[in-house]
């Protein structure tokens, strides 16, 4: 560790003290060893093991043993790009002033107690930046005590001040130094510590608009938009406890119009979203705005940003909050040996319908009508990036399958716009081995392990409309949620009127969100099945466009929209309806949790939730009889769904079937007859053989006594059920929908017609089915007189503790 030469002067024959400070420089005498990780039982040769986790190892490999060159893939993401320390830093001099920020980073995979090493030395955790590396808050002592730690080697192998032009984004950077007499709009983020409030004020008093703007707290962190000149940046940026310093500019999330649309806030006429306002609806609902509260959604599709999981992969939008610092992106893996970035622009865009976050005001981030163009359905959701939409060897089929690895990080909610490229009806809707696949691993993603994992999957119904018949795979999988395009509202903008040659579209087909897309796919899919079950907005949908350094804006309709900026892009088709709805999931699955005391909600409960509370579409080709091939069940209605005053019973799969003709029967009463009643029933059915007519193998019946009438389910004359008529022997979703006005008490049945399949794997029985449903408006009461049902609890599986090799599916084009 170099010492720095103390220099003091005198005054008046006066000497005053001064502490020499030293650099807090520290590197480990081994910075050059080569560490590698090993299964359990499996030494390297010339190995010395230097932690053991369990599974594997980590070893230190000699000078003979190597197999990287020394110092190599040892990267560190801070926010100037990514940051390769090297032995020699240890000659830099480094004399922070006070509490500052420091980078860390460790020789291998971190574990608690190298963390609590470091609180003992005084220091605090602050910000994982990759590549098993830290940045920490520390006073000058503490600093200090660092940079002997690294000296005295592993588990530490480098400390060092964070430092200035590190912590300048490259935007910030460029920006500034090309335009040194221009004002900056930019986001500077402040470490919390005892003293934080003298910096906090020193960076609010060279704001020009100061007063106007509020430090958001971050956990741990807090953070300000200023406007100053860009010749301060560099000032601002050698302040010792601040993060990071960049654009504000650059905060990029998903169309407002979309988002309340869902949420039902529509205007009189019921054409067009009212007013702006849906995340600040969400937040009044009391939604937490921990992204660690909801589940893990994966978007499945060409990347995100630039393929990292560090500062959101360059999108501030996917940071808590939008601050640019603490990432939303929990894992990004890239199936064809690339790195999972979004060139194309498609999986960003897609990334932020369902989770952006925005808070900007102003052109671009408004549009004339004052929405938000950057909204996304849950702003605080979690994300995975899984590229799987780009050339090359599908290395993810070679390990643990597509699904296998979103099940190895957690997933719950999966994101899916993409599918068969197949343009013959023939071709496009069969159910094959993707089909299947899917509806394995909506029960259980690694059926190869003990004990289940369920994924709510949610796929993109395609882009091969008005024809019949034209849901592709592994949309038309029975498990999965299917979703269409319906319009959005915007047939305007600043540019004028809005043409779009690419998109082949004009005005007219986003003028009523009552509409449905003329060229989203239609149902039934094979074997007449119900596809797709859902429709939301999918036409000139706006959103953050790609932070790839090659993006090329190929996968959607204009690279830029609308003129004059380079945050935004648009695009048509059912690929942004999807991920709308996953969204939605993410949003649904932490209401179900919390509201209505579901732990664990099973993608069964999530289908029939959302299909309970829908919206009934009634413009073109739309007013029809549900459940539709155009509209399905209709659109999420999110205010219906998070309608706390409403009275629902749910169960979900807690009650088994085992063999044909048994029953399960719930007696109630409908709590307010001046609302409707909806009864939803969804079960995660046995797989179906690949390539088959008819693909579905367990078959349960919904009936629904009420009002002195008796009402089958699916069996529908235009938005409202009708009694009598067959029972449904092809879908795996039935619903009943009655009018307002009903009374009385109510009867719901649901009935084993068939019973061939392992609906329930892992357990004893090889032909049994589990369901979820769920009754809106409904009280509980009795349960009506006459034979008990013959059901047994579902036997309690635990969840799988690892991933397992299933296969991959196959893929196309992606369904824009």
């Amino acid at each position: 560790m170099k010492v720095t030469p103390c220099r003091c002067r005198l005054f008046l024959a006066l000497a005053f003290a001064c502490a020499c400070a030293r650099a807090q420089v520290g590197v480990s005498p081994r910075f050059d060893a080569d560490y590698v990780l090993s299964p359990r039982g499996a030494q390297p040769d010339g190995g010395v093991r230097v932690y053991d986790y369990g599974a594997f190892a980590l070893w230190r490999l000699d000078a003979a043993g190597r197999k990287r060159s020394p110092g190599a893939e040892r990267r560190i993401d801070l926010p100037s790009g990514w940051f390769v320390p090297r032995a020699d830093d240890a000659k830099r001099s480094a004399t922070p002033v006070g509490t500052g920020v420091y980078v860390v980073q460790f020789v291998g995979p971190i574990v608690d107690e190298w963390l609590a090493d470091l609180r003992r030395a005084g220091a605090q955790p602050l910000q994982y930046v990759g590549e098993d590396a830290y940045l920490v808050v520390a006073d000058a002592k503490a600093g200090v005590a660092l940079a002997q730690a690294a000296e005295r080697g592993e588990p530490m192998r480098y400390s060092a001040p964070l430092a200035a032009d590190r912590k300048i984004a490259p935007n910030a950077a460029q920006y500034a130094g090309a335009h040194p007499q221009a004002r900056l709009r930019v986001t500077v983020v402040v470490a919390d510590h005892a003293n934080a409030a003298a910096t906090r004020d020193r960076i609010r008093a060279m704001d020009a608009t100061a007063g106007e703007r509020r430090w958001s707290d971050l956990r741990g962190m807090h953070a300000l938009d200023i406007d100053v000149p860009a010749s301060r940046v560099a000032d601002i940026a050698a302040l010792a406890d601040v993060v990071t310093i960049g654009l504000h500019t650059q905060r990029r999330a998903f169309d407002e119009k979309q988002t309340q649309i869902m949420a039902g806030a529509f205007n009189a006429a019921r054409t067009a979203p009212a007013a702006p306002g849906y995340r600040e609806w969400l937040e009044s609902l009391g939604f937490s705005t921990n992204p660690a509260d909801y589940p893990i959604l994966a978007v499945v599709d060409d990347g995100i940003g630039d393929g990292t999981t560090v500062a959101g992969a360059g999108d501030p939008n996917f940071t808590t909050n939008g601050a640019g610092i603490e990432s939303r992106i929990v894992y990004a893996r890239s199936c064809y040996g690339h790195v999972p970035a979004s060139r194309r622009g498609h999986g960003h865009l897609n990334a932020s319908i369902a989770a952006g976050y925005d808070d900007r005001s102003g052109f671009p981030y408004r549009d004339p009508d004052g929405f938000r163009r950057a909204e996304g359905v849950n702003p605080w959701a979690r994300l995975a990036n899984i590229q799987i939409l780009e050339p090359g060897y599908n290395t993810c089929t070679e390990e643990d399958g597509e699904i296998g690895v979103q099940a190895a990080q957690g997933v719950r909610i999966s994101t899916n716009s993409w599918g068969s490229a197949e343009m013959a009806p023939d071709l496009w809707q069969a159910y094959d081995d993707r089909s299947r696949a899917y509806d394995i691993a909506t029960r259980d993603a690694t059926p190869s392990t003990a004990g289940h994992q369920p994924i709510t999957f949610v796929f993109a119904a395609g882009n091969h409309g008005p024809g019949p018949h034209s849901v592709a795979s592994p949309a038309n999988a029975k498990n999965v949620v299917a979703v269409g395009a319906s319009e959005n509202v915007r047939p305007a903008d600043e540019d004028g009127p809005w043409i779009d040659p690419r998109c082949t579209d004009g005005p007219f087909v986003a003028d009523n969100a009552m509409d449905i897309w003329a060229l989203s796919s239609r149902g039934p899919a094979i074997g007449g099945r119900v596809k797709p079950e859902l429709v939301v907005p999918g036409v000139r949908i706006q959103g953050s466009a790609s932070t790839s350094p090659e993006y090329d804006g190929q996968s959607v309709c204009q690279k830029y929209h609308p003129d004059h900026q380079t945050e935004l892009t648009v695009a048509n088709g059912t690929s942004l309806a999807a991920p709308a709805v996953a969204g939605a999931a993410t949003l649904l699955y932490r209401f179900l949790e919390t509201r209505l005391l579901r732990a664990e909600p099973s993608p069964a409960l999530i289908k029939a939730y959302l299909v309970a509370h829908t919206t009934y579409l009634t413009g073109e080709a739309a007013n029809d009889t549900l459940p539709s091939p155009t509209q399905g069940y209709g659109m999420p209605n999110l205010g219906a769904a998070f309608a706390v005053t409403t009275a629902r019973l749910l169960i979900d799969q807690t009650q088994v079937f085992g063999a044909p003709g048994e029953t399960y029967v719930l007696q109630g009463a409908i709590a307010d007859d001046t609302q409707p009643v909806r009864v939803v029933l969804t079960w995660t059915d046995a797989p179906g053989a690949v390539n088959a007519q008819s693909p579905s193998v367990n078959d349960l019946d919904l009936v629904v006594q009420a009002g002195g009438a008796e009402y089958r389910g699916n069996r529908f004359a235009g938005r409202w059920s009708v009694s009598g008529g067959a029972a449904d022997a092809v879908n795996n979703t039935e619903a009943v929908f009655l009018l307002p006005g009903t009374r009385g008490p109510i009867r719901v049945t649901v009935a084993s017609r068939s019973v061939a399949g392992d609906g329930v794997p892992g357990n004893a029985d090889a032909t049994d089915q589990d369901f979820a449903l769920v009754c809106t408006n409904c009280t509980p009461s009795t349960r009506a007189n006459g034979p008990a049902p013959a059901l047994r609890p579902v036997p309690a599986l635990p969840r799988a503790t690892g991933p397992a090799p299933i296969a991959g599916a196959a893929i196309g084009e992606p369904a824009r």
